[in-house]
């Protein structure tokens, strides 16, 4: 459903030549994210409220986030998953198919 709506908000932003559509679709979805920002990706995960983007920041196509590490409990029994927040600076710039953890 997620990609749903971000394709919506990707159309309407060209529609409307507006990238303020999809960095507030963004920001609905918990994501920070500061002025003049240039996102070409869906950025989206299952915890979107830990990623901050600075201002002045372009993120190029097919960039992953990674919040979690899914990995610990199977490695350590009984320990669950291990979460972190993602923080991008201002006037940064990410290319194509980086992974960001």
């Amino acid at each position: 459903m997620n990609k749903i709506g971000w394709y919506f908000a990707k159309i309407r932003s060209k529609l409307f030549h507006n990238q303020e559509i999809i960095n507030n679709y963004y920001r609905r979805k918990g994501v920070t994210i500061g002025k003049n920002c240039l996102i070409c990706c869906n950025i989206l995960t299952k915890e979107s409220n830990l990623i901050s983007i600075g201002d002045n920041v372009t993120i190029s196509t097919n960039v992953s986030f990674v919040t979690h590490d899914n990995s610990i409990k199977y490695v350590i029994t009984g320990k669950s998953d291990l979460f972190g927040k993602i923080k991008i600076g201002s006037n940064c710039f990410i290319g194509q198919s980086a992974i960001i953890l």
